[in-house]
């Protein structure tokens, strides 16, 4: 399937479908022969031309495809073998994404855990002279005490845009 109209995100999106389903106008269908296409390939070829396919719509009032321009959109076809390849590795790409983008996460909250720790130690009064001097990469460069609050205030900065003021006229 091919998203043909929409202002926001929408138009150009493409979508795997696996049941028997109706569409209206707003997409087209886009049937893929399983003997010359994987259509895993055509749905991974369409996502990563997706701004270049927003731009063919027009209209004035709202930008839309139609069934001729969907049907005029270039589409490379490599054998069926180099195509399951394809996705095999883009599918495999993603998985290590997904993976690295947990490791970031499992890792950022290690690290607020351990900032949170350490403010814990210092309002108990436990950060002694002889814990620094065990520590010193917990309380230096981007985890001093400098670099933390400053990371709270662009925080706080953030959760909290600076209020405008209007100008009072003279008069």
């Amino acid at each position: 399937m091919l998203a043909m109209i929409g202002q926001g995100k929408t138009r150009g999106q493409p979508a795997i479908l696996d049941i028997h389903a109706c569409h209206n106008q707003n997409t087209a269908a886009l049937r893929v022969s399983n003997a010359y296409c994987v259509s895993e390939y055509l749905y991974y070829y369409l996502a990563e031309r997706y701004e270049e396919t927003r731009q063919v719509g027009s209209g004035n009032n709202q930008q839309a495809m139609n069934k001729k321009v969907v049907q005029s959109l270039p589409f490379p076809l490599p054998p069926k073998e180099e195509q399951t390849q394809i996705v095999h590795r883009v599918e495999q790409l993603f998985a290590f994404a997904d993976l690295i983008e947990q490791r970031l996460k499992e890792a950022q909250s290690r690290v607020n855990h351990l900032t949170q720790s350490i403010l814990a130690k210092a309002f108990r009064g436990e950060l002694t002279a002889e814990w620094r001097e065990q520590n010193p990469e917990l309380i230096s460069g981007e985890h001093s005490a400098q670099a933390l609050l400053a990371r709270i205030a662009a925080e706080r900065e953030k959760s909290h845009p600076a209020k405008r003021t209007r100008k009072r006229k003279a008069g």
